[in-house]
């Protein structure tokens, strides 16, 4: 049921919509931009719901446009926070699901959700989306599919702040694997996979904690050893059905802002909020970050 809501048809059919809430979200920043400080963490993600709710449930949040969070969404944040302790302890997911503490928002999010679907960085950057031809006031989806710096710095970027950091639990068959090193893991045996970690290992990227775009654009081919250790997504399975979406909308937004801003810290802001405040409850509860942003044209 999944595939068929994101194959390409369908994500073809999600393009006007994407257009709409990316316009939406320049027309309100550029109105927020005659402020010294613009908590921009909280705008990103208005929209990133916006489009969540006008795809999955055909009815925007219109957080954007209210320029406030949702309860509904405070009450997923809530609900997503008990995870990121109990996660790793398979016997207490099962004990939070039967407490009302610990349950009560996960399960009242869920609800709501079943009722609604019941009812149905750089110059560089820049220098990069400025080529883009077009004489169109607002970049759409299908402006900016062949931009190969734009994918670049976006999965960098995916590369040392993953959306799920802590990565992905898998058990092991009955009997068991060997690691190509030798090691023996007994069968049924739960193995977590950080991608943190993972994503930032020198034996897989060269400099693995510098901000390097150009390792995905060709220009610096040999700064990923090995491309199997990005997994952004997910892998198998289990990866994320929606990570075509997301990359349209990545792509979207990243364009629009670098095309239409300066973009700087707002007084007193140095990243280190959204750096150290930032929580992985499975999925990510961003920390705050505060910018100036100046109107290019």
């Amino acid at each position: 049921m999944w595939d068929r809501a994101f194959n390409a048809n369908a994500l073809r059919e999600y393009e006007p919509r994407l257009n709409r809430h990316a316009l939406a979200l320049m027309s309100k920043l550029k109105e927020q931009a005659t402020r010294s400080s613009v908590r921009i963490t909280d705008w990103v993600n208005f929209y990133s719901f916006d489009v969540m709710g006008d795809v999955g449930f055909n009815r925007s949040f219109d957080m954007v446009e209210k320029g406030e969070e949702d309860p509904v969404i405070k009450l997923l944040h809530e609900s997503q926070a008990p995870i990121s302790i109990f996660a790793h302890i398979s016997w207490a997911m099962r004990l939070i699901a039967l407490t009302p503490v610990g349950s009560g928002p996960l399960f009242e999010h869920i609800a709501w959700s079943a009722k609604v679907l019941e009812e149905r960085k750089k110059a560089k950057l820049r220098t990069a989306i400025d080529e883009i031809e077009t004489n169109k006031g607002h970049l759409d989806v299908e402006d900016v599919t062949e931009c190969a710096y734009l994918d670049g710095v976006i999965n960098e970027t995916l590369r040392l702040h993953p959306a799920t950091p802590s990565g992905a639990q898998r058990e092991t068959p009955p009997e068991g694997i060997i690691l190509p090193n030798g090691t023996y893991i007994p069968g049924k045996i739960n193995v977590w996979m950080p991608f943190y970690s993972l994503q930032r290992d020198p034996r897989y990227f060269e400099e693995p904690l510098s901000f390097m775009p150009e390792r995905w654009t060709g220009e610096r081919p040999g700064a990923v050893i090995d491309k199997r250790a990005y997994l952004p997504f997910s892998i198998g399975p289990y990866n994320c059905i929606g990570q075509k979406l997301a990359m349209m909308e990545l792509r979207s937004v990243t364009a629009n802002l670098v095309r239409s801003f300066e973009i700087s810290f707002a007084e007193g802001e140095d990243g280190s909020t959204i750096e150290n405040k930032t929580r992985d409850c499975f999925t990510i509860n961003v920390g705050k970050l505060d910018v100036k942003l100046t109107p290019r044209y």
